[in-house]
């Protein structure tokens, strides 16, 4: 039975889950428990606060189930519910002071991140990602991590698309920024 419900879509499997048939709820969680804890990461930017944010949208979504229209996509939906319990979390909790957000192009991070072990690359990208602003890290996971289309990233954080194109674009201009210092700290030390 297990194995039939991995092939099942999300969809198919939301109709289930409606019925209470707890194995499909376990399977959307399993697809979307990645994704949603990443999302809630970008955003809270702390391992317990996003792990209490991941299961409280997923306690969200399966209380109000009921109310999903498939003409989106159930990730978007449950991606949506993430996106605005961390928003809460985030107007309840004191913000901290921004760096000053000042964007260059540089061919250094390029040059040395090409050398860097897969390993190395994870470390420092979540290390850069973890300075940027989180709407910006958000869109960044959204387009980059989950493929997930323009469109749907609008839709999930409520701003336009071009308002999306806009913070993407300004957010991959921070990442380098990012990049470049972290792997200047770096080479430095190897030297």
């Amino acid at each position: 039975m297990l194995r039939r419900l991995s092939k099942l879509s999300d969809n198919e499997l939301v109709a289930l889950a409606v019925k209470d048939h707890s194995p499909a709820v376990a399977e959307l969680i399993e697809r979307h428990k990645g994704m949603v804890f990443t999302l809630a990461f970008r955003l809270l930017q702390n391992h317990h606060d996003a792990e209490e944010a991941a299961q409280d949208a997923f306690v969200k979504a399966f209380r109000s189930l009921q109310s999903f229209r498939a003409d989106s996509q159930f990730a978007t939906w449950l991606y949506r519910i993430c996106y605005n319990t961390c928003l809460t979390r985030l107007r309840k909790a004191p913000t901290p002071d921004n760096a000053d957000y000042l964007a260059k192009e540089s061919a250094f991070a390029e040059s040395v991140f090409d050398e860097l072990e897969h390993k190395d690359r994870v470390e420092f990208i979540n290390a850069a990602m973890a300075k940027l602003p989180p709407d910006e890290a958000t869109i960044i996971t959204l387009f980059y991590m989950d493929d997930m289309p323009i469109a749907e990233i609008a839709e999930v954080t409520a701003i336009t698309e071009g308002n999306v194109k806009v913070k993407l674009f300004r957010g991959r201009k921070r990442l380098l920024v990012y990049l470049e210092d972290i792997l200047k700290h770096e080479t430095a030390s190897l030297v």
